[in-house]
C-alpha cells in the first residue's frame, strides 16, 4: 500500500498551501512547548532510562544522551523524556531532536524520535538500512493479581511472571500489606515489568509491547491465596519501515545525509506524519518523507496519541555492542493548549496531627488506565489547607515524598479517573517541595499558584504538621484536571 503523497508542486518540492479561517483570514498557530530537554550538564533529571542485558547502558556523557545495546542477543537500552506531548484533535504536534547513530548492523535496530509503549514515528536503522519508522497497534501485557487470603506468617511465595518464577517473601498482615510486599519485591526483580499496589490488588504491566508467552501464577506454601486476572494479553506493534532510498519527498538531502553525524530531525503529525531533516547549509527543515493516513486507513493512526522523545537501541539477534546518541529535544503543540476535560477533586481530614510531618492527602497518577498504559497526566489547579490548632500549621506540597510506612492507594474512580488517592496518617519526608506555607488557626490558606504536571507513577502529597505545642486536626483538599 502506498502511504505517501507525491511531492507537491513538482519533483523535489514540498510546498504546503496557506491555511485560512472560515472567513478567509490567515490561520496562524502559535507553538506551545511541552518538552524541552538537553544533556548539556550530563544530567538525567528530565529523562527516564531502561537498560537490559550484559553491557547495556543508558546515561549521559560529553553533553549527549547515550544508549548502548550491550552484547546479549536480546539486549536493549532506551532514554526517553520524562514529560510527554499529548496530541489533541484538531491540533498538530511537532517534535524536534538531535540524533547520531552508529553504522547499522544486521539483526539490530537503532531509533530516535517520538514514541510510546504502542506507537512510534522515528528515524533510524533497521539492520543496515537507514530510514523512517511508523510503529502502531502495539499492546503491553496487563495483569492484575487479586489477593483473597493474607499470609498467616512468614511465607516464601512463588509468583510467576510471563513464565518465569520469582520468590517473594510475605509476612502476616492485611491483604493490602501483602500486595505492597509483592509490589516492592517484584519491582526489584523483574526487569521488563512494572508493578503497583492498589488495595488488595497488584497491577502488572510490561514495559515493551508484545504478547504473553508464558503463564502468570501465584503459589504459596502457607495461607496466602490469590489469582491473576488478565486485562490485556499484549500484542507486538506493527513495524512499518521505509528505507532512505524509498522516501517520498526530497531525495537530494536524503542522499547526502550522514546518519553517523549529529543531525537535527523533526516529525510533525496529526492527519499525516511528516518527517523532516535540517539542511546544514540553509538551516531549514526539508520534508523527506510523508506517511498519509487520511483516506487510506480504516483504523485510528495511534492507540493513544501521547509520546515521549526517545533514543533507543536493541539487539535482534546481533551480539555486537552499538549505540545511539542525542543532545537535545523539544516538542510543541501547534496552537495553545487549553484543558477542557472534567474537573476532579478530593479532600481529607486527619485528626490529632503533631509535630511530625504527616500525609494528609496524596494523589498518584496511575500507571495503567483500563486495558492500556496510562499516557496522561494530572494537572493540579487548586490546593487548600485548614487547621483548628491555636499555633496554626506548616503545609508542604511535594512530589515524591518518602512514606515512613507502606501507603495504601485506592482508585479515585477506576473507570473514569487516572488518579489514585492515599489518606492514611503516615509520616512523610523528603521529596521535591513545590509549595510551603504557614496557616493560622481557622484561617483560610493561600491557594498557591501551581505549575506542575503529575506524570504516571508520580505522587503529589499535601503534608502538614504543627510548629509547636499540642496536636491539632488538619484538613486539605485538591482540585485537578486530567489531561489524557
Amino acid at each position: 500500500m502506498n502511504n505517501s503523497y507525491p511531492p507537491i508542486g513538482g519533483a523535489g518540492a514540498s510546498v504546503v498551501p496557506p491555511q485560512a479561517t472560515a472567513f478567509g483570514e490567515a490561520a496562524v498557530a502559535q507553538r506551545d512547548p511541552e518538552i524541552q530537554i538537553s544533556a548539556e550538564y550530563n544530567s538525567l533529571d528530565e529523562v527516564r532510562t531502561i537498560a537490559v542485558g550484559t553491557g547495556a547502558t543508558a546515561g549521559a556523557a560529553n553533553g549527549k544522551f547515550v544508549v548502548t545495546s550491550g552484547t546479549d542477543a536480546t539486549g536493549l537500552a532506551a532514554i526517553f523524556s520524562d514529560r510527554q506531548i499529548i496530541s489533541k484533535p484538531g491540533q498538530g504536534s511537532e517534535i524536534i531532536y538531535t540524533a547520531q547513530f552508529d553504522q547499522g548492523l544486521a539483526n539490530s535496530r537503532q531509533v530516535a524520535g517520538p514514541a510510546s509503549a504502542s506507537d512510534a514515528m522515528e528515524f533510524g536503522y533497521e539492520g543496515v538500512e537507514f530510514g523512517v519508522f511508523f510503529n502502531h497497534g502495539g499492546r503491553v501485557v496487563i495483569e492484575e493479581l487479586v489477593l483473597t487470603t493474607p499470609a498467616a506468617g512468614a511465607e516464601s511465595t512463588t509468583i510467576t511472571i510471563d513464565g518465569t518464577g520469582f520468590t517473594v517473601p510475605l509476612t502476616s498482615g492485611t491483604l493490602a500489606h501483602n500486595a505492597f510486599e509483592i509490589t516492592e519485591s517484584l519491582n526489584s526483580q523483574v526487569a521488563l515489568y512494572n508493578f503497583t499496589q492498589n488495595g488488595a490488588t497488584v497491577v502488572a504491566r510490561s514495559i515493551i509491547t508484545g504478547a504473553i508467552t508464558g503463564s502468570f501464577l501465584f503459589a504459596s506454601p502457607g495461607a496466602a491465596e490469590g489469582a491473576w486476572v488478565p486485562v490485556n494479553t499484549g500484542l507486538a506493534a506493527t513495524v512499518e519501515f521505509t528505507k532512505q532510498s524509498e522516501w517520498s519527498e526530497s531525495a537530494v538531502l536524503g542522499s547526502t545525509l550522514d546518519p553517523l553525524k549529529l543531525n537535527r530531525y523533526k516529525v510533525v503529525f496529526n492527519g499525516s506524519i511528516d518527517y523532516f531533516i535540517e539542511d546544514g547549509l540553509t538551516g531549514r527543515y526539508v520534508l523527506v518523507h510523508r506517511r498519509v493516513h487520511t483516506n487510506v486507513e480504516t483504523t485510528p493512526m495511534f492507540s493513544v496519541a501521547s509520546f515521549r522523545v526517545t533514543w533507543a537501541v536493541s539487539n535482534l539477534g546481533n551480539t555486537t555492542n552499538h549505540s545511539v546518541f542525542g543532545s537535545e529535544a523539544s516538542a510543541f503543540n501547534q496552537g495553545v493548549r487549553k484543558l477542557i476535560g472534567a474537573t476532579k477533586g478530593d479532600f481529607n481530614t486527619t485528626l490529632a496531627v503533631g509535630g511530625t510531618t504527616t500525609n494528609i492527602l496524596s494523589i498518584r497518577c496511575r500507571e495503567v488506565f483500563g486495558d492500556k498504559v496510562n499516557l496522561g497526566r494530572i494537572i493540579p489547579t487548586s490546593i487548600t489547607a485548614f487547621t483548628d490548632g491555636i499555633r496554626g500549621a506548616i503545609v508542604q506540597v511535594c512530589i515524591g515524598m518518602t512514606f515512613a510506612t507502606e501507603p495504601n492507594f485506592s482508585y479515585r474512580d477506576k473507570g473514569s479517573s487516572i488518579a489514585e488517592v492515599e489518606k492514611s496518617q503516615i509520616e512523610v519526608s523528603g521529596g521535591n517541595c513545590i509549595a510551603v506555607f504557614v496557616i493560622g488557626q481557622f484561617a483560610p490558606s493561600p491557594d498557591p499558584e501551581l505549575d506542575i504536571l503529575l506524570l504516571p507513577g508520580e505522587i503529589l502529597t499535601i503534608a502538614m504538621n504543627v510548629p509547636s505545642g499540642g496536636a491539632a486536626d488538619m484538613n486539605s483538599s485538591m482540585i485537578w484536571k486530567e489531561d489524557k
